[in-house]
């Protein structure tokens, strides 16, 4: 994995939290909600799949695939293509 995808990736994954158009009280509810189970909507919603909303977003832009898929903060590990310690540095950093 080239540096600036790395840099690329740590910079953007967050992106699609802009959507919701949340200040930090608000982003921290919606997170408490959802660690309980609660149902969200509208830029709650938007808030809690900023993930997905990213990816498309940074899809459309032009980013680089790993970028986009690192957006998507898929849990389950770096695609097959990625080296593990590339990925587990970003998940790191952004924990």
């Amino acid at each position: 994995m080239e540096e600036p995808e790395l840099w690329e990736a740590a910079l953007l994954h967050d992106v699609g939290k802009v959507e919701s158009d949340l200040g930090a009280i608000a982003r921290s509810c919606a997170t408490v909600m959802a660690a309980f189970g609660m149902a969200t909507k509208g830029r709650w919603r938007s808030y809690l799949d900023h993930g997905e909303i990213g990816a498309e977003m940074l899809s459309h832009a032009g980013a680089a695939d790993f970028t986009v898929t690192f957006t998507r903060h898929h849990p389950a590990g770096p695609p097959p293509d990625v080296d593990p310690r590339s990925w587990q540095l970003l998940k790191d950093a952004d924990h």
